[in-house]
């Protein structure tokens, strides 16, 4: 079985500018911000490094976006399973979450994750659980230009046209 993205949306239980993405993120970090690599595939160790290596790069990414809590958004966070299994599609693997992390990093480079997290990032839109379920087969324009995101049951694919 696939593992689920968990939909996030910004301001969705709270007022603008006091919930982002970031915050989610950092809630499982040691006291000097890096993630806390574990066994657990279900959080989001592996997101949060691709977060903090795309914005150590490049401060002024567009990846920025997900540590706002004033912008309107919806992001399809991959845990870190699902980064696991598209790994082994891809012939990316390794032992344990901080590695496989490094071998995202050399295969795909800083803009390949940018370009990832943003696929994975719908703007101006809020989604809570209950409309993702219905809205399966519903295409999405993504924070990537030019690259529709395509949602079923709970599964993001590229969308074809």
């Amino acid at each position: 079985m696939l593992p689920r993205l968990v939909t996030f949306s910004t301001a969705a239980n709270a007022a603008p500018g006091t919930k982002s993405l970031a915050g989610l993120l950092l809630k499982d970090t040691t006291k000097a911000g890096n993630p806390k690599f574990d066994d657990n595939g279900k959080d989001f160790d592996i997101l949060t490094a691709a977060v903090l290596a795309v914005l150590a790069d490049d401060p002024g990414s567009p990846v920025s976006v997900l540590t706002d809590g004033d912008v309107r958004l919806t992001a399809f966070l991959p845990t870190d399973n699902a980064f696991n299994l598209t790994g082994n599609a891809l012939g990316i693997s390794a032992r344990n979450e901080e590695r496989l992390t490094g071998k995202y990093v050399d295969a795909l480079g800083v803009s390949g994750l940018e370009a990832v997290l943003l696929y994975h990032v719908v703007p101006d839109v809020k989604i809570n659980a209950k409309a993702a379920a219905e809205a399966d087969g519903a295409t999405l324009e993504t924070a990537l230009a030019g690259l529709p995101l395509g949602y079923a049951g709970s599964f993001v694919s590229m969308a074809r046209s």
